[in-house]
């Protein structure tokens, strides 16, 4: 789509650390101006975790009681769904937050990043950065609404910290997954008719609303492998506690008694991996 320049694609101004965090941080102020001029987008992105919430969530709660052979212990629905619309609201963000990259596409705008002397995987991370702060606001939101209408959240350092740093490596995976995607779709309207069919199953086959082993035996293996369900778990047994985990996609016991520290670890790895990957995949399609 553009022609060559002069500029190697993986190369910029200087090498180091620091280079490249301030060509992320370059990047990123002008996601975040576009937030600040369209809280809007903020707004629309809320609405269905909100609606899941407060309806389904409180319909749920009464229909269940504390007690209910969904899962085990003795906490409320509404307890127990909070860290799945956490990873939820994520997912919505992330996938449809990299439509941006479309208009910047079409308007040229993303010409000026790839003529600048910055890395170009730099210029990804910016982007995937810019999407964590709306996640990083609705999630908050989310967090004060739930304890509202009656979610029993610990609210201690490591309690913050997990719902702080979980949705980061969920967002890296699924923006990378939907840049590699936006790679291959030719208008915002393809890449929405790709994202749709992608996303429903990504949040079915995964314990946002209920556990793992509520779905039929021959799916659950699949919802392991699910990175969401990497988010969602980790989540739950930092807040909640072990009992209320499917365990481990790898069944080792020290794995399960340290399932917060292994699934962030292994998301970690995975959503740098797809975010370098979807990086590369779009900006190369540039140039074709």
């Amino acid at each position: 789509m553009y022609a060559s320049t002069s500029k190697s694609q993986d190369s910029y101004n200087g090498f180091g650390i620091f280079t490249f965090i301030r060509s992320i941080w370059t990047v990123y102020k002008r996601q975040n101006a576009r937030l600040i001029n369209s809280k809007s987008q903020l707004i629309s992105i809320m609405i269905m975790p909100l609606l899941w919430l407060v309806i389904i969530g409180q319909s749920f709660n009464n229909l269940l009681g504390s007690s209910n052979p969904l899962f085990s212990g003795n906490v409320n629905y509404i307890t127990y769904m909070t860290p799945g619309i956490f990873v939820m609201i994520t997912m919505f963000s992330s996938l449809f937050g990299i439509i941006s990259l479309f208009y910047d596409r079409d308007s040229g705008y993303l010409k000026n990043y790839l003529l600048a002397p910055i890395s170009n995987t730099a210029i990804i991370f910016g982007y995937a950065m810019g999407i964590y702060t709306r996640v990083f606001i609705q999630v908050l939101l989310i967090l004060v609404i739930a304890i509202a209408i009656g979610a029993n959240i610990p609210i201690t350092v490591g309690s913050l910290t997990a719902i702080i740093l979980f949705p980061v490596v969920v967002s890296f995976f699924l923006s990378g997954l939907a840049i590699t995607l936006a790679s291959r779709a030719s208008n915002v309207e393809t890449f929405q008719a790709i994202i749709m069919p992608i996303s429903m199953p990504l949040m079915f086959l995964s314990p946002i609303l209920y556990p793992i082993k509520a779905l039929p035996d021959y799916l659950q293996w699949i919802a392991q492998i699910n990175p969401l369900s990497m988010g969602v778990e980790g989540l739950r047994f930092v807040l909640l506690g072990k009992i209320y985990t499917d365990g481990a996609i790898i069944d080792i016991a020290q794995f399960n008694d340290h399932l917060a520290i292994f699934n962030f670890a292994l998301l970690f790895l995975v959503g740098i991996v797809f975010l370098i990957m979807g990086s590369k995949t779009f900006l190369n399609s540039l140039y074709k």
